[in-house]
């Protein structure tokens, strides 16, 4: 009996704010399209599958923010590819590194397709600052 009074209450707040709800279809509108076609969070979020990072830096011209991303996820992964190499020459170190690495470069690219796709330009301390001004050259 009270989940069906609080199911009606519910239902009575719904209809007496209709207007107040934006509707999915509303926020892609109000989204920018980028020359590939995709919304910009998507198309950030993308970027941080390596070889799709790589495509974007040639062909998005439009939106910084996705070349932004393209150039962070492009050189993070190219930072720890030579990282890895570096340490696979320590014979015990370089083992136990490199089995660290994995997992963490996993979870950084996951943290920052979340960030992408949220609509955050969220800046690693290095990387973040040599793809900004990247960006600004050309």
């Amino acid at each position: 009996m009270a989940e069906q009074e609080q199911g009606n209450n519910i239902r009575k707040e719904a209809e007496s704010t209709p207007n107040q709800v934006v509707t999915t279809k509303e926020q892609n509108n109000e989204q920018k399209q980028t020359s590939v076609g995709l919304t910009e969070n998507v198309g950030a979020m993308l970027c941080y599958i390596f070889v799709i990072g790589l495509v974007f830096l040639f062909i998005e011209k439009k939106s910084q923010f996705i070349r932004f991303h393209a150039f962070q996820a492009v050189f993070t992964a190219v930072a720890i590819f030579l990282i890895n190499i570096v340490f696979s020459f320590i014979p015990v170190v370089g083992y136990f590194v490199s089995l660290l690495l994995s997992p963490l470069s996993f979870a950084l690219m996951i943290f920052m397709m979340y960030q992408a796709y949220q609509g955050k330009e969220f800046k690693l301390p290095f990387i973040g600052d040599l793809s900004e001004s990247q960006i600004q050259k050309a």
